[in-house]
């Protein structure tokens, strides 16, 4: 079966020839529209002159603070003393 192909146009960037069923298909993952959330709250609090700058530096922090977190999870597993 052929799904027809559809002409996607993105604002601000290049069109692309897309199957519809490619479109169908899609998903947001779990976690990503409160990440998307909290990334565009804070480039509208901060209205940084450099906006892809500022959303890695973000990401990466959002990053590093959730590594720090599965880290300190291991820590308190690993003081625990059995038998």
């Amino acid at each position: 079966m052929s799904f027809p192909v559809t002409k996607l146009e993105v604002p601000g960037s290049l069109s692309h020839n897309v199957k519809l069923s490619q479109l169908v298909k899609l998903r947001v993952p779990d976690g990503f529209h409160g990440i998307l959330e909290s990334l565009y709250r804070e480039v509208l609090r901060a209205q940084p002159d450099d906006v892809i700058s500022f959303m890695s530096l973000y990401l990466e922090d959002l990053l590093q603070e959730r590594r720090g977190l599965e880290h300190a999870k291991g820590d308190a597993g690993s003081n625990i003393l059995i038998g």
